[in-house]
């Protein structure tokens, strides 16, 4: 079963003779003619077609135009695509075009049947139909009509069939972001292709509408509907709804928040809580919707846009909150899926309500809170006791601690509402997981303020309060330690606190850097600071602290939440007052850097190159051999941002300070640079950047350059891309035959004779000079050198001199670069012209088979999709520029040229891009208007002028 494993029985509305036969395996019906009612008389195979396309093999390619009316309609092929799982060879594939008004393509995904043979054995396995309904050439909706004998599908699908349940899996892209489900042997899979499907955005799903053949009809049932909302149009949703539904009866409900708005790109899903509710719940038609599939009507579901008000309404039986407190969204003992999970924050069951769902976030570093009769209708409070929004009319409330994930508990906080008014008054702690409350506090004015289970409500809430709450638990933390370091001796760091510093990072990666995520969560931070703050506290009890004449206030202060008032007055008990911070005692100085962003656009991820000379000029005795990049102020730990100083012109003395940053919209981010001016001193961050030279041949003029997300290389003056299939970095891991596929990826640009990905051309009174020595044939001099290999950046230099023309000789220098966390390539180029004349330069863009480009000058980009290597497929390539360099374009057989203009001597900077289906988060089923726009967005970005502020303190 694809999606969660919930078994629920489903109850239709039909006749008693119906229900009878309904128990009855039917066998008159074959596999195909169920296919073939299903589906329609499309997917029929003819055999003497197939019989040839077994006959030839894999990569023959049969187009077919049943109609006669001269275009392409059909095409049948054998399907040996990597992404497949290879058990079912041959897989024989028919593509039928639905509409017959043009010519099929292969790749195509816009109102097209897939009709898969698995075996080659005249048996159709799976269809997958995809259907562009506004005719924009993407694909809104998907359906996967397939066979299925699992045990839970035939106990509640209508019909048996063979020993087969036939149902239709459908989703509706209602966001417009031309991403749908992935699948491996034209199937989804959930363990293979859950994280390349798209569950995100503004989407809806229904898996599965169950087929009776006799009745013509399909029946939705289990996940009905599955949604997703995408509330500030960033590509990632915020919620995320999913109701299991018998009939017109929903039978529960789980309703998920990403309420700190985490997720981005790199990191597509961050629930942070759900509560799920128990029905029974009667669906009124007056919120439903149908479809009809392929002609044939299905049974009623809740509409999209009526699920979330029909989830808030319905009168539900039972309520859980269910809180990521530690930011991490998985079960630890699960062992196999560590990604945040897409589902939503599924609860864990327990001795107060069942789990719903599964794969559970786990028993763990998770807050769970039963409201046992709904009595609160999901309405929220915030209590200033644990500073948390917390499920009005729960009962209980607890969160088992493991902080080491070794699956074992190590601490546990109750919470009960004792006086049954709707809010937590009890709070109980457990520092040490002995079973025994070493800390109770009863609040006696527990009332307050109720918040409408609304994301904007709820999200204000959380943003003005989760900083200022990390704050003063850090001034809590730290008065404590000052104090216990006067009273205990020997004093030692809380064990807790030490994983956070030491371990955290390093033990919790599983593969997914699961440790590191939490690290750099606010909710991850605040977590851990709550522990470590309590078990100091039950530390400072011990020592008799609480016996002193002053200790009342302190305590009311601490119990209260009121924690930097609770850390003054620790301070002010102590003879020698606050001793001061010390996590950056190494270091004699600092200054601030404060990044400003003046557009409306938040920059992840930004790369900022700083001139090490004009630190200095604000800085003058400011030493790159000795600092220490860092956030303002220390959570638990000092929090240092990965750095690096980098010697550019080869003089042992570093040039340019480089670190990689996200800035907020109409926002500032400011960081301190601690320093000595004298002394060095090592750090090794983990590694983003690499290089690679000459790895073919030690004569060659081959060097490469990478992030961890994308990696370049340029020969001969030609420039290609390689195509990732998962983070990290693969030059080390050359030589290969890169140009078939590997396990980390390819090169998947045929470059032959063309510029490839911004291969450099001058032009001289409207005659283009090619900056290129293709086949390594050519008298251009080309000479390269690695001048930084991350961890940050890596940065290549390539000189070209030699270079001949009619007024004389040119020479021209390249550095390129890529950045942590980055796709791009930054190219800067330097031109020394013949008489110091100003000219014009273009970086070439190869034109790709069948592709479809778009350029904007005035936004200064130019973007392509098209074909690259055959076991590559797709790909994108796009140039981005400064509109104010832009003077032309022009075209050869081979390129496209964007012409810039540079000064003799100067200094241009532009930006090269490549990247391939096969390595999008979501492959199914951009095209190449979803190409432009990334590229038109990620240009917009690079070229907005962030200030960049120094200031000494």
């Amino acid at each position: 079963m694809p999606m969660e494993n919930t078994v629920k029985r489903i109850r239709f509305c039909l006749p008693v003779a119906f229900l009878l036969a309904a128990v009855m395996p039917l066998l008159s019906q074959t596999n195909n003619e169920i296919f073939e009612k299903m589906v329609g008389p499309q997917i029929k195979m003819d055999p003497a077609i197939v019989a040839q396309v077994l006959k030839a093999g894999p990569g023959k390619k049969f187009r077919i135009d049943t109609d006669g009316d001269g275009r392409i309609d059909t095409i049948y092929f054998i399907d040996e695509d990597s992404r497949h799982s290879g058990k079912r060879k041959p897989m024989v594939v028919k593509m039928v075009d639905t509409e017959g008004n043009r010519d099929l393509n292969e790749g195509d995904f816009a109102n097209v049947l897939y009709v898969v043979d698995w075996y080659g054995d005249g048996t159709i396995d799976r269809v997958i139909e995809y259907i562009d309904r506004d005719h924009d050439g993407s694909p809104e909706e998907q359906v996967l009509y397939q066979w299925a004998d699992y045990p839970h599908f035939k106990k509640v699908a209508p019909h048996v069939y063979n020993d087969r349940a036939y149902v239709a899996a459908w989703t509706r892209n209602i966001g417009k972001d031309s991403r749908l489900w992935y699948d491996v042997d034209y199937e989804y899979n959930q363990e293979l292709t859950q994280w390349k499907s798209n569950f995100n955005g503004d989407e809806i799903f229904v898996f599965c509408f169950f087929y009776d053949f006799g009745d013509n009809r399909f029946y939705p049932g289990f996940e009905n509907p599955f949604t997703f909302y995408d509330l500030d149009g960033d590509g990632v949703s915020e919620e995320v709804v999913r109701f299991i539904a018998s009939g017109s009866t929903a039978e529960n409900l789980r309703y998920s928040m990403d309420i700190g708005d985490n997720a981005n790109a790199q990191m597509r899903h961050s629930y942070d809580f759900s509560i799920t509710a128990l029905g029974p719940v009667e669906i009124p038609s007056s919120v439903c919707m149908s479809l009809r599939l392929r002609g044939i009507p299905t049974g009623e579901f809740i509409a999209w846009e009526n699920v979330r008000p029909f989830a808030k309404s319905a009168n539900w039986s039972k309520a859980h909150l269910t809180w990521n407190e530690n930011g991490n969204n998985i079960d630890i003992a699960e062992g196999k899926d560590h990604s945040e999970r897409w589902e939503g924050v599924i609860n864990y069951g327990n001795d107060y309500f069942p789990q719903v769902g599964g794969p559970s976030c786990g028993p763990y570093n998770k807050r769970n809170e039963v409201d046992r009769n709904h009595s609160g209708r999901f309405r929220m409070y915030y209590s200033p006791v644990d500073q948390r929004l917390h499920l009005y009319g729960a009962e209980i409330g607890w969160i088992k601690v493991d902080y080491n994930y070794d699956n074992k508990p190590d601490m546990e906080i109750v919470m009960e509402d004792t006086d049954h008014d709707g809010f937590f008054d009890l709070w109980k702690y457990d520092v040490d997981g002995d079973g025994k409350f070493e800390r109770e506090y009863r609040l006696k004015e527990d009332k307050t303020f109720l918040y409408e289970f609304d994301y904007q409500a709820l999200r204000a809430v959380y943003v003005q309060t989760v900083a200022p709450a990390i704050s003063e638990n850090q001034k809590m933390i730290e008065a404590l330690k000052s104090v216990l370091q006067k009273r205990e001796k020997p004093f030692r760091i809380d064990a807790v606190e030490n994983y956070f510093r030491d371990s955290l990072v390093r033990d919790y990666d599983l593969g997914f850097a699961l440790g590191k995520k939490i690290k750099e969560s606010r909710d991850g931070t605040r977590y851990y600071q709550d522990l470590i703050r309590e078990r100091y506290w039950a530390r400072l009890l011990k020592t008799g602290m609480d016996r002193s004449p002053c200790f009342g206030g302190i305590r009311d202060a601490f119990e209260r939440g009121e924690y930097s008032r609770a850390a003054e007055l620790l301070y002010s008990s102590m003879s020698s007052g606050n001793p001061g911070k010390t996590w950056y005692a190494p270091f004699k100085k600092r200054f601030a850097i404060e990044l400003v962003n003046p557009t409306e656009r938040r920059l992840e991820s930004q790369p900022f190159i700083l001139s090490i000379r004009g630190i200095r000029e604000k800085v003058p005795d400011f030493n790159p051999f000795n600092f220490a990049l860092v956030e303002p102020e220390p959570r638990i730990d000092w929090r240092e941002i990965p750095a690096q100083a980098d010697d550019t012109n080869g003089d042992n003395q570093p040039d340019e300070l480089v670190f990689v940053r996200s800035v907020p919209a109409a926002g500032s981010e400011k960081l301190f640079c601690y320093y000595s001016p004298g002394g060095r001193r090592s750090i090794v961050f983990p590694k983003k950047a690499d290089t690679a030279v000459s790895w073919d041949s030690p004569t060659s003029t081959n060097i490469g350059w990478e992030s961890n997300l994308a990696a370049y290389r340029i020969y001969d003056g030609q420039m290609e891309a390689f195509g990732k299939l998962q983070e990290g970095l693969i030059l080390a891991k050359l030589p290969v035959d890169y140009h078939h596929m590997q396990p980390w990826g390819m090169d998947v640009l045929q470059v032959g004779k063309a510029s490839g990905l911004g291969g450099i051309s001058l032009w001289e009174d409207g005659e283009r000079i090619s900056v290129q020595n293709p086949g390594g044939k050519g008298e251009i001099r080309i000479r390269n050198q690695v001048l930084a290999s991350g961890p940050v950046r890596s940065l290549v230099r390539v000189d070209f001199d030699n270079i001949r023309s009619k007024a004389g000789s040119y020479r021209v220098s390249l550095r390129l670069s890529a950045f942590a966390d980055n796709r791009f390539s930054r190219q800067e180029i330097t031109i020394d012209a013949p008489a110091s004349q100003p000219v014009a330069f273009s970086p070439g863009i190869e034109k790709l088979k069948g592709d479809a480009w778009t350029f904007d000058s005035g936004i200064g980009f130019l973007a392509s999709w098209g074909f690259g290597e055959p076991e590559a497929g797709e790909i994108g390539l796009a140039l981005m520029f400064d509109p104010k360099q832009y003077v032309g374009i022009a075209e050869s057989a081979l390129d496209r040229l964007v012409k810039l203009k540079i000064g003799s001597g100067q200094t241009v900077v532009y930006w090269v891009l490549g990247d391939w289906r096969k390595g999008l988060a979501n492959p199914v089923a951009p095209t190449a208007r979803d190409w432009a726009r990334q590229v038109e967005d990620l240009v917009l970005q690079l070229r907005t002028p962030v200030q960049v502020r120094l200031t000494r303190e």
